[in-house]
């Protein structure tokens, strides 16, 4: 990957996944995603739970740097790696999702230990050596997972817990304007978080309004190619049936194939289907007539050496048509 591409890349985890938020200077976005984590334990795995909440141990002990790092601090980059590409999938919300699940899946060894030194030391250091087999689990139980409705819920609930745990002490003037001081400083926050996302945004719309620019200009240019395209079958069409045409027409002016070869066939249609020859009594000898047996006329017999080998002859100015048989 070039480094274009890879500035890009942390770019959009930044600002588009908001990731940036929770490296700020007052870690409040941290702050809330340990309260999420915490409640997702609550509801998901409750034994494990009231286990870390009696040995006081809360997300930030062992989970900080999960959120901080991506787990890159503490777990193999093959993993890491796959974390990441879930994230560009399906968003920041797949740490927690990572999270909830290897510590559900470790669950009864992490019941196992009594204090807070050895259930520290076995989330931080043993839990991240994880085999082929319990990463494919732990990515096929994120995919399973839908928390992000939890996830708002919690975010609300954390805001709304906070407000009444400033609003339940009594404050001072001093305590006061500390308050207003901070509360101004939150909309401000908000203020630049929503200029962040409306430079995002535009950002987004010129990406697309070029993509959209890019798409007419290739659709214009398949319009044309298809044009042309049709024009030239057209063509290729036209071509075709005036080369039919003329092989039909050629093929009508040529005469048609003999039937038999014995058989020849004078200018006209023949008019006599079978002639016999018969000899003529008068005449003498070497002399005869032949007669048509249709027609019944004689025709006056010529010589041999007219005659073909096959026992035919030409009627040669007797009768045009005439097919005469010599017997």
């Amino acid at each position: 990957m070039g480094e274009e591409e890879a500035f890009n890349m942390l770019k959009f985890l930044m600002f588009d996944m908001g990731l940036r938020k929770q490296y700020r200077p007052d870690m409040i976005i941290l702050q809330v995603q340990m309260y999420q984590l915490s409640r997702l334990l609550h509801d998901y795995h409750r034994d494990l739970y009231n286990h870390l909440e009696e040995h006081e141990i809360g997300p930030s002990l062992y989970a900080a740097p999960w959120f901080l790092t991506v787990f890159a601090s503490q777990f193999p980059l093959g993993f890491v790696a796959r974390v990441f590409d879930m994230i560009f999938l399906q968003g920041s919300e797949v740490i927690f999702k990572v999270a909830l699940s290897l510590l559900g899946s470790h669950k009864p060894l992490i019941l196992q230990h009594e204090n807070l030194e050895t259930i520290v030391d076995f989330i931080k250091s043993t839990l991240p050596n994880l085999g082929l087999v319990q990463m494919e689990k732990t990515i096929s139980q994120v995919f399973e997972m839908d928390i992000s409705k939890q996830l708002q819920a919690y975010e609300v609930e954390y805001h709304v817990l906070q407000e009444e745990l400033i609003d339940s002490s009594p404050l001072s003037d001093n305590q006061r304007m500390d308050k207003l001081e901070k509360t101004n400083s939150s909309l401000r926050k908000q203020n630049l978080d929503l200029l962040e996302q409306l430079q995002v945004a535009n950002g987004r719309i010129q990406s697309l309004e070029a993509t959209i620019e890019k798409l007419l200009t290739s659709e214009r240019k398949l319009k044309q190619a298809t044009l042309a395209l049709e024009l030239e079958r057209s063509a290729l069409l036209q071509t075709v049936e005036q080369l039919r045409r003329r092989l039909t027409a050629r093929g009508q002016g040529r005469a048609p194939a003999r039937a038999q070869p014995w058989r020849r066939r004078c200018s006209h249609p023949p008019a006599v289907q079978a002639l016999t020859r018969e000899k003529a009594d008068a005449g003498g000898r070497g002399g005869g007539v032949t007669r048509a047996s249709q027609g019944g006329d004689w025709l006056p017999r010529t010589d041999s050496s007219e005659l073909t080998r096959s026992g035919l002859r030409r009627c040669r100015g007797k009768r045009p048509g005439v097919l005469v048989v010599v017997v």
